[in-house]
């Protein structure tokens, strides 16, 4: 592992940043506003809806018959269980909802991104560190500048190769959010290269919460009822895999004005406009 995963800090705000986003913690957690809801956005982020970035959903995929001009074309990893090598496909049909949950959720807070499925499970919610690598790799070449990853280890032993596949990621400009597990973290939420998230429930629906002393920084709310979908029902399993897509979504509006956002700018923002924590 190049770097070992550290402690992760909010960080400075770069002047840049400071003058598009002029906004302190109080303001953007004291007002009547709605969190995510379009007056919020444009009060907090110009208006922002996402136009213009690609967010890839690294998990079961997209459900087919569920017609969405923002979803695009993505592609399915299988991992053979003769040579157990990765091999591609491009069979990116939802078997499970999970992953077009998340990619709703997301559309929800960004209405204007889009969405590339690459599923790297199947029916059950298991999969291969090494699928999750390859799809990261994919991710990248399909020109994602978010990355959501519902998805974790507590396998040390995978940590390395894992973290070498964020690394990848981040060099090429993509901001990378992870879910963490309630109790161990795991990977890759832990990364310093990768925004962690864990669930809870909070008085808003996509209220956040951030703690720069962390190593899983941020609490997004876990439970997002949604109207069902033909075939797939309703989703309301809760977790930090729902709340994830909560904090994807918010990145997709921090990084829409510019290709050069960094995560340091990123968790800067979050930092600055979480909802305190209780009394």
């Amino acid at each position: 592992m190049n770097r070992s995963p550290s402690r992760k800090a909010a960080g400075s705000m770069p002047p840049d940043a400071r003058r598009r986003f002029a906004v302190t913690s109080a303001e953007a957690s004291s007002g009547s506003l709605r969190v995510g809801s379009d007056e919020w956005r444009e009060r907090y982020l110009g208006g922002q809806s996402g136009a213009g970035i690609r967010i890839a959903v690294i998990d079961t995929g997209w459900a087919r018959e569920s017609h969405d001009h923002r979803v695009l074309p993505g592609c399915g990893f299988v991992e053979s269980a003769e040579d157990r090598r990765i091999h591609q496909n491009d069979d990116y049909d939802d078997r499970s909802g999970h992953g077009t949950y998340c990619s709703r959720v997301i559309m929800e807070l960004a209405p204007a991104a889009s969405i590339i499925p690459i599923r790297v499970f199947g029916s059950s919610l298991e999969t291969s560190c090494a699928a999750v690598e390859v799809g990261l790799d994919e991710a990248m070449r399909r020109g994602a500048r978010v990355i959501n990853l519902s998805l974790g280890t507590r396998l040390r032993e995978h940590a390395a190769s894992l973290y070498r596949a964020c690394a990848r990621a981040s060099a090429d400009g993509a901001i990378i959010v992870a879910a963490a597990h309630a109790k161990f973290g795991g990977f890759p939420a832990r990364f310093d290269n990768v925004i962690g998230v864990n669930g809870g429930v909070l008085n808003e629906r996509f209220a956040y919460r951030y703690d720069s002393t962390a190593i899983v920084e941020c609490r997004a709310n876990e439970r997002h009822i949604l109207p069902a979908l033909r075939g797939l029902g309703t989703f309301t399993t809760s977790g930090s895999s729902n709340a994830a897509p909560v904090i994807t979504g918010l990145t997709a509006l921090i990084v829409q004005d510019s290709p050069r956002t960094s995560i340091t700018e990123v968790r800067a923002w979050l930092a600055a406009h979480a909802q305190p924590p209780d009394k």
